[in-house]
């Protein structure tokens, strides 16, 4: 019965995250995507610092991103990218950049607005912000067949020296003259989780362009498997839904490892998860804890309350 309310409460209230995650091939959890009409109508009670906060709509363009930096006779790729200019002062003015990561950008171009800290930063500046696609990931692709073979520039270094190579070669629609390249005004690297890491390591490793980093909550250390990151989630959850999910894991272990093929895909067919691995399909079955990591201190009775309260 627990089992069943399960199914149910997760592919009315998860699924479509799910889905999403598995059709992208990214099991990973990225910077939270911004609903935009809340955070503004709190920032409109708040009046932080008095911003203008209703933000105009980012712009999409592509810059021809190369294959390997090591290599640039291999090519070019369309690398997607975003930008507002809502509070750009002009030539010479300091450029914002950022990365959504290992997600495709769709859903994040506002964090070149400043309904974010980034766009914020822009804004009490006198800058633009640009949010950037990573490599591999949306239309950002430079192989549309990913093998061992074509996934070779996957790298932290390719995504490091993408970062250098499009501030110092991108021309920008509001800056024709290029007034505003990294060796005439101010660029600032920013992100968070391995965004943040990113800046990080861009410091580091390729110093040089940009004139400052911010990184939040970028990951110090390389852990292959990560298991107390759900921690604070068992802490901060309701005791009773934690409880229903430590059981639903339990049983989820019990019918994987000792249930026979034929019932294991009986309970995937359930989500339309049948073509997973037992392995990657109780992953996806844990995803919705995932979701915590997007709760703000606006979302009030959020998804995974309401899929604890079906739960219960």
């Amino acid at each position: 019965m627990r089992l069943s309310l399960f199914v149910a409460a997760v592919a009315t209230l998860a699924g479509s995250s799910v889905n999403a995650r598995r059709q992208k091939l990214n099991t990973g959890y990225g910077p939270p995507t911004l609903d935009d009409s809340k955070l503004r109508s709190v920032l409109i009670e708040s009046k932080v610092q008095n911003l203008d906060v209703k933000p105009k709509k980012p712009v999409r363009a592509t810059f021809q991103q190369l294959i390997d930096h090591n290599r640039p006779s291999l090519g070019t790729f369309s690398q997607r990218y975003w930008y507002s200019d809502e509070f750009y002062a002009g030539p010479g003015s300091p450029i914002v950049l950022l990365t959504p990561g290992e997600v495709a950008a769709d859903g994040y171009e506002f964090y070149a607005t400043n309904s974010t800290l980034s766009g914020v930063f822009a804004q009490t500046n006198g800058g633009a912000a640009i949010v950037l696609e990573h490599r591999y990931y949306g239309q950002s692709s430079p192989y549309q067949n990913l093998t061992t073979e074509t996934l070779q520039y996957l790298t932290l270094d390719q995504a490091i020296q993408d970062l250098v190579y499009f501030a110092k070669n991108v021309r920008l629609p509001f800056d024709p003259q290029g007034s505003s390249k990294p060796d005439k005004a101010p660029w600032i690297l920013t992100g968070g989780s391995y965004p943040g890491a990113l800046a990080a390591w861009t410091h580091d490793l390729a110093p040089g362009t940009f004139w400052a980093y911010h990184a939040t909550s970028a990951p110090v250390q390389t852990k292959g498997v990560f298991w107390e990151y759900f921690a604070p989630v068992d802490e901060a959850l309701p005791r009773n839904c934690s409880a229903d999910f430590k059981r639903i894991s339990a049983h989820l272990q019990e019918v994987l490892t000792t249930a026979p093929r034929n019932v294991r895909h009986q309970l995937k067919s359930k989500f339309g998860l049948e073509p997973l691995a037992d392995d990657d399909f109780a992953g996806a079955l844990m995803e919705p804890l995932g979701v915590w990591q997007d709760q703000q201190f606006y979302s009030g009775y959020g998804n995974i309350f309401q899929m604890c309260d079906y739960i219960e």
